[in-house]
């Protein structure tokens, strides 16, 4: 009989029982401290297990230079949202460099959202290509119970990266109400809102139920970041047949086919922006197509069969690692 595969996380989901079922996981607490505290814990367990799935953030980066650094047996680890930022101080852009280099002796694969990413990546800090897999994102919506309606309002949200000042030159003489779900007023300095744009902060649920509840999304993202963002809003939208705008070609267009699932925009061009929602307002037909033509494909794309794609990945680098 095959044994089963032993594997250590703190990435948790109510949304794949496989997963739960699958893995032992490991509670963790927010801050610093916490952040490094899980990763002493998970090197004093991880000689118990075959792998250890960690994510982009503190516990995980702790984790992977802890391993890199100690001189004692390495356990394979896989980096779930690899979402690395371009430092703009020269210093600090080298010792991002040095510190992904490290991580690359702990880390079998980074797995990015994008395919773009792999090239920028391995440029940026100097790493092979192979060190990167793209893995698509899933939705995250299944466990809200969100009533789905067409609305009468525009939605736009999220916290990071976000161009709202583009969205909102674009709709501000359309006459139609727009609303943006964002708890960073920081993103929304200096601009001047008109009647027709509502700003309001929203919790998690808030955000969903929004979002549900509209009449199709637009995501302007803003151009220059190394990685791509705003999978998760716009997949969700997609998976409740909404038509989506995404103003980030090259990141979504591994998700979104221009024309046929939704509608990619070059960022911070408001001009294509406002092209690209008229042609949804104006033609009731097409956007519904879109919205259903959109369901399809983020139906592929949920939470369980992401996490069964990484149980399978797991076990390929298990067995790669053990024939080293």
């Amino acid at each position: 009989m095959e044994r089963k595969l032993r594997i250590l996380t703190y990435i948790k989901t109510q949304a794949s029982p496989t997963w739960k079922e699958s893995v032992t996981l490991l509670q963790t607490k927010p801050g610093f401290i916490n952040s490094f505290i899980a990763a002493l814990q998970l090197y004093y367990k991880k000689n118990d297990y075959d792998l250890v799935v960690i994510s982009g953030e503190k516990p995980g980066i702790f984790f992977s230079l802890l391993q890199a650094i100690l001189p004692l047996r390495k356990t394979p680890s896989l980096m779930i949202g690899s979402l690395f930022y371009r430092a703009k101080n020269p210093l600090r852009r080298y010792l991002k460099r040095v510190q992904l280099k490290l991580m690359c002796k702990s880390v079998r694969f980074f797995l990015v959202w994008a395919k773009r990413e792999i090239k920028d990546y391995s440029v940026e800090f100097d790493i092979p290509v192979e060190n990167f897999k793209f893995f698509p994102y899933h939705t995250t919506c299944e466990v809200y119970d969100c009533p789905v309606r067409k609305g009468d309002y525009i939605f736009s949200g999220g916290n990071r990266d976000r161009d709202f000042k583009t969205l909102i030159e674009a709709v501000m003489d359309l006459g139609v109400r727009t609303i943006i779900a964002t708890n960073n007023r920081s993103l929304l300095r200096g601009i001047k809102l008109p009647e027709n744009v509502e700003i309001i902060s929203a919790t998690d649920p808030q955000f969903y139920q929004l979002l549900a509840g509209s009449r199709l999304l637009v995501l302007p993202m803003s151009k220059g970041f190394l990685h791509s963002g705003g999978q998760q809003t716009f997949l969700n939208a997609m998976y409740w047949g909404k038509p989506v705008i995404v103003a980030d070609p090259e990141g979504a267009k591994d998700y979104i086919e221009n024309g046929t699932t939704g509608i990619l925009v070059n960022p911070g061009r408001p001009a294509a922006l406002r092209e690209a929602i008229l042609s949804l307002l104006e033609n009731p037909e097409k956007s519904e197509r879109m919205g259903q033509e959109a369901k399809k494909k983020a139906r592929e794309l949920t939470t369980e069969k992401f996490f069964q794609g990484i149980l399978k990945l797991a076990e390929e680098i298990v067995y790669e690692h053990n024939r080293i």
